[in-house]
């Protein structure tokens, strides 16, 4: 079941990665390591041109099919924005743990997008143990690295007490079990077939080595603009094909350009006045406040998004 793009498109993304992977598997764990501003810029140039611009859409793809007044909308998204921010001042440990916790379901609604499963509730929990799954996996397998960063950066040294957590070693181990299980039921109600499973397995298995194998930022950059972000541009493009006469992929890049260019532009200024000290946040904060508070109103679209495409699965 699906919308159709996972055999063509998503096959696809998936090779993606799995080149990127093995070419930067050489160059990243090689005796010589390669210097952290090198990773970073790499990093920041894969973000800036595939991960910011899944969501600068938002706004069309949720009002495509409906006529709210805009207000109504950017009231809803910036409002969401709006208070999680605050979340972060007063409750920032919280806040963390809600980003990661929605990061990881947001993540596996992405990979099981195609999937219009009878089960509303089995679709969520799938959704969740695999999103679960990685983001557990990722910081699991990096937690020297993420504990040595928190420690030497005062505002976001209160995090090392959710690192410390012995709980993700428990939390790999579960949800990667659960999500194998789910997914064995799934393949038992006849919604996806043996060919699907054995997919999935293999590119859980890769996802799960490439975090272990490769440096933290770099992993999980990877991991994002290919397997998440290309996969949602993919998603997107289709859509607004099947919905508007002659589109064509200058239309899109057209389209993605001027909130693609807030947000770096935005971005790029507010980690400037942290360097220069005029705003007292360590650009680190200050990139978990920006990206978390990004996510929680694109999550909402995009569950509203593949809701409304899954409707329309015959």
């Amino acid at each position: 079941m699906g919308f159709g793009i996972y055999r063509n498109g998503m096959n696809k993304i998936g090779f993606l990665f799995f080149c990127g992977f093995f070419l930067a598997m050489p160059i990243f764990t090689s005796m010589q390591a390669v210097d952290m501003s090198i990773q970073l810029l790499l990093c920041l140039i894969g973000i800036a041109l595939v991960g910011i611009p899944h969501g600068a859409i938002d706004h069309i793809i949720y009002m495509e099919e409906r006529q709210p007044q805009p207000i109504l909308f950017y009231s809803f998204y910036f409002g969401l924005m709006g208070m999680y921010t605050l979340c972060w001042v007063y409750f920032p440990v919280l806040s963390f743990v809600l980003f990661l916790l929605l990061s990881a379901y947001h993540f596996g609604e992405s990979q099981f997008s195609d999937l219009d499963l009878s089960s509303k509730g089995l679709k969520w929990g799938l959704n969740f143990v695999w999103g679960c799954s990685i983001m557990s996996g990722l910081i699991l397998y990096n937690l020297d690295e993420l504990i040595v960063l928190s420690k030497s950066i005062p505002d976001v040294a209160q995090f090392v007490i959710v690192y410390e957590s012995e709980i993700f070693i428990w939390l790999v181990v579960v949800s990667s079990v659960t999500t194998v299980a789910v997914l064995l039921h799934i393949l038992k109600l006849n919604q996806i077939n043996i060919e699907r499973l054995l997919r999935e397995f293999y590119l859980l298995i890769l996802i799960h080595f490439c975090f272990y194998a490769l440096p933290f930022m770099i992993a999980f950059t990877l991991y994002f603009v290919t397997l998440h972000s290309a996969r949602v541009l993919t998603e997107e493009f289709d859509y607004l094909r099947k919905k508007r006469l002659n589109f064509s992929y200058e239309n899109f890049i057209k389209l993605l350009f001027p909130y693609t260019l807030v947000s770096v532009v935005g971005s790029a200024i507010l980690l400037y006045l942290s360097y220069v000290g005029i705003i007292k946040i360590s650009g680190v904060m200050l990139a978990l406040i920006f990206i978390s508070t990004l996510t929680l109103p694109h999550s909402f679209v995009m569950n509203d998004f593949y809701r409304k495409l899954n409707e329309k699965v015959v």
